[in-house]
Protein backbone atom coordinates (compact mmCIF):
# COMPACT_ATOMS: atom_id res chain seq x y z
CA UNK A 1 0.00 0.00 0.00
CA UNK A 2 0.99 3.63 -0.21
CA UNK A 3 1.13 6.36 2.38
CA UNK A 4 -1.92 8.53 1.79
CA UNK A 5 -0.92 12.17 1.29
CA UNK A 6 -4.40 13.51 0.54
CA UNK A 7 -4.06 12.97 -3.20
CA UNK A 8 -6.43 10.31 -4.57
CA UNK A 9 -4.79 7.39 -6.33
CA UNK A 10 -7.80 5.10 -6.41
CA UNK A 11 -11.46 4.85 -5.49
CA UNK A 12 -10.72 3.72 -1.93
CA UNK A 13 -8.70 6.88 -1.24
CA UNK A 14 -11.59 8.98 -2.46
CA UNK A 15 -14.20 7.00 -0.56
CA UNK A 16 -12.18 7.21 2.65
CA UNK A 17 -12.11 11.02 2.54
CA UNK A 18 -15.51 11.60 0.93
CA UNK A 19 -17.28 9.69 3.71
CA UNK A 20 -16.70 12.78 5.83
CA UNK A 21 -17.05 15.60 3.28
CA UNK A 22 -19.49 16.93 0.73
CA UNK A 23 -18.42 16.49 -2.92
CA UNK A 24 -18.04 20.28 -3.19
CA UNK A 25 -15.76 20.52 -0.17
CA UNK A 26 -13.71 17.57 -1.35
CA UNK A 27 -13.25 19.26 -4.75
CA UNK A 28 -12.06 22.45 -3.04
CA UNK A 29 -9.62 20.47 -0.91
CA UNK A 30 -8.29 18.71 -4.01
CA UNK A 31 -7.73 22.06 -5.72
CA UNK A 32 -5.88 23.48 -2.71
CA UNK A 33 -3.90 20.28 -2.30
CA UNK A 34 -2.91 20.48 -5.97
CA UNK A 35 -1.60 24.01 -5.43
CA UNK A 36 0.36 23.05 -2.32
CA UNK A 37 1.85 19.96 -3.93
CA UNK A 38 2.43 21.77 -7.22
CA UNK A 39 0.40 19.23 -9.16
CA UNK A 40 -0.22 19.83 -12.83
CA UNK A 41 -3.57 20.93 -14.20
CA UNK A 42 -3.82 17.53 -15.89
CA UNK A 43 -3.31 15.71 -12.59
CA UNK A 44 -5.97 17.86 -10.94
CA UNK A 45 -8.42 17.24 -13.78
CA UNK A 46 -7.76 13.48 -13.61
CA UNK A 47 -8.32 13.48 -9.84
CA UNK A 48 -11.57 15.44 -10.18
CA UNK A 49 -12.82 13.07 -12.90
CA UNK A 50 -11.94 10.05 -10.75
CA UNK A 51 -13.74 11.68 -7.84
CA UNK A 52 -16.85 12.40 -9.91
CA UNK A 53 -17.15 8.81 -11.13
CA UNK A 54 -16.38 7.10 -7.82
CA UNK A 55 -19.45 5.58 -6.16
CA UNK A 56 -19.85 6.46 -2.52
CA UNK A 57 -20.65 3.39 -0.43
CA UNK A 58 -23.26 3.69 2.29
CA UNK A 59 -22.34 2.51 5.77
CA UNK A 60 -24.64 -0.51 6.25
CA UNK A 61 -25.11 -0.29 10.03
CA UNK A 62 -27.54 1.97 11.90
CA UNK A 63 -28.18 2.72 15.53
CA UNK A 64 -31.25 0.51 15.27
CA UNK A 65 -29.01 -2.40 14.25
CA UNK A 66 -26.86 -1.80 17.32
CA UNK A 67 -29.90 -1.64 19.60
CA UNK A 68 -31.31 -4.83 18.02
CA UNK A 69 -28.03 -6.56 18.89
CA UNK A 70 -28.67 -5.84 22.56
CA UNK A 71 -26.71 -2.64 23.17
CA UNK A 72 -28.82 -0.32 25.36
CA UNK A 73 -29.65 3.22 24.31
CA UNK A 74 -26.83 5.48 25.40
CA UNK A 75 -23.30 6.48 24.47
CA UNK A 76 -22.32 2.86 23.81
CA UNK A 77 -24.33 2.95 20.58
CA UNK A 78 -22.30 5.85 19.19
CA UNK A 79 -19.05 4.27 20.32
CA UNK A 80 -19.95 0.97 18.66
CA UNK A 81 -21.03 2.76 15.45
CA UNK A 82 -17.70 4.61 15.29
CA UNK A 83 -15.76 1.42 15.89
CA UNK A 84 -17.68 -0.52 13.25
CA UNK A 85 -17.38 2.32 10.76
CA UNK A 86 -13.60 2.39 11.27
CA UNK A 87 -13.46 -1.36 10.65
CA UNK A 88 -15.61 -0.92 7.52
CA UNK A 89 -13.35 1.86 6.19
CA UNK A 90 -10.20 -0.16 6.94
CA UNK A 91 -11.68 -3.04 4.93
CA UNK A 92 -11.88 -0.77 1.89
CA UNK A 93 -15.66 -0.59 2.40
CA UNK A 94 -16.00 -4.29 1.56
CA UNK A 95 -16.90 -5.95 4.86
CA UNK A 96 -20.56 -6.98 4.82
CA UNK A 97 -23.31 -5.87 7.16
CA UNK A 98 -23.56 -9.42 8.48
CA UNK A 99 -19.84 -9.55 9.28
CA UNK A 100 -20.03 -6.17 11.00
CA UNK A 101 -23.01 -7.28 13.08
CA UNK A 102 -20.97 -10.27 14.29
CA UNK A 103 -18.45 -7.79 15.73
CA UNK A 104 -21.02 -6.21 18.05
Amino acid sequence: THEYDGWPRNETDIQRVAQHLSPELYGLILRRNAELQQRSVQELKAALVLTAKTPMPQFPITGADIRAAGIPIGPQIGEKLRSLKATWEESGFTISKEALLKLI
